[in-house]
C-alpha cells in the first residue's frame, strides 16, 4: 500500500509540474503568433497575417480583435469568413475597433447588403472630426445610392 501511494504522489507532482510548465508556453505563443500576425496587419501585408490569426484564434476563438484584424485581413479573398470574422469581433466587443462600423459597411457593401452597408457607414460617418473623411464615406455612400437599382413600371396609356 505505501508503494502505491508513493506512486501516486509522483504522478500527481508530475501533472502539476507539467501543467504549470505548459501553460506560460501555450500563453507566449499565442501572443507571438498575434504579435507576428499585428506586425504584417500594420503593414497591410493581410495576406501574411491570415494564417498567424488563424493559429492565434484555434487557441483563443473569442479574441475580438484578432477576429476583427482576421476579417479584416480576409476581405480580399474570402468575403463570407471577413463578414463573419468582423461581426463576431463586434458582438464579443462592440468598441473592438473605432473603425469596426466602417469595416462592417464594407464587407456589406462587398456582399451586395446595400441597405446594412448604408447604415454601418453613416455610423462611421457620425464618428468623424475630419472634414475630409467625411466627405470621403458621404461620397461611398452616395455611390451606392447612385449603384442600387431603380425599377419603374411601364404602362401603356393608349397611344
Amino acid at each position: 500500500m505505501n508503494v502505491v501511494r508513493k506512486q501516486l504522489k509522483i504522478c500527481i507532482l508530475l501533472s502539476t509540474t507539467v501543467l504549470t510548465t505548459t501553460a506560460p508556453a501555450w500563453a507566449q505563443s499565442s501572443s507571438r503568433l498575434l504579435k507576428t500576425a499585428n506586425k504584417y496587419y500594420e503593414n497591410e501585408n493581410y495576406r501574411a497575417a491570415i494564417p498567424f490569426y488563424e493559429q492565434a484564434l484555434s487557441k483563443d476563438p473569442d479574441n475580438a480583435k484578432a477576429l476583427f484584424r482576421a476579417g479584416v485581413s480576409y476581405l480580399a479573398y474570402d468575403k463570407e469568413k471577413s463578414s463573419d470574422y468582423i461581426y463576431k469581433a463586434q458582438r464579443l466587443k462592440p468598441n473592438v475597433s473605432n473603425e469596426v462600423e466602417y469595416w462592417l459597411g464594407r464587407v456589406d457593401h462587398i456582399n451586395y447588403r446595400f441597405d446594412e452597408a448604408i447604415a454601418h457607414y453613416k455610423l462611421y460617418r457620425a464618428t468623424l472630426k475630419n472634414k475630409d473623411d467625411y466627405q470621403k464615406v458621404e461620397a461611398i455612400i452616395n455611390m451606392i445610392y447612385a449603384a442600387q437599382p431603380i425599377f419603374y413600371f411601364v404602362r401603356n396609356v393608349g397611344f
